[in-house]
């Protein structure tokens, strides 16, 4: 499984201190918890296909020129969107382009500023 660096995880907001508060048979739903630990329960997304879905959508409406906002992580859940991103313009034989793909806070200014920059 995949760990995040020990840095991200503060006591108040690890899954760790979160479990020990709400017992057994807690399942975290949507979050970053597998970035975490092995041994909490959760449902994520898988970042990868669905970055693969979006674009692939993008490209077959006809464009061939899709950039990528990715979130600046050291979480898998960063690569993997770029991951899946990348399998999209492979399928299509869409040259990759370091120059279409923006890192960025998760921050609305931030993801604002990483699409102006694209533009």
């Amino acid at each position: 499984m995949r760990r995040a660096p020990s840095k991200a995880c503060s006591s108040s907001a690890c899954p760790t201190a979160l479990g020990s508060r709400v017992g057994a048979g807690a399942v975290f739903l949507s979050c970053v918890v597998d970035a975490y630990l092995d041994d909490v329960p959760a449902v994520v997304p898988d970042y990868r296909a669905g970055a693969r879905l979006g674009t692939n959508h993008l490209l077959r409406l006809g464009h061939r020129e899709v950039g990528l906002i990715a979130a600046d992580v050291d979480y898998a859940f960063g690569a993997d969107t770029l991951a899946g991103y990348a399998d999209a313009l492979a399928c299509w034989g869409v040259r990759f382009d370091a120059g279409r793909v923006r890192r960025s806070a998760i921050d609305t200014d931030a993801a604002r500023a990483a699409a102006h920059a694209l533009l």
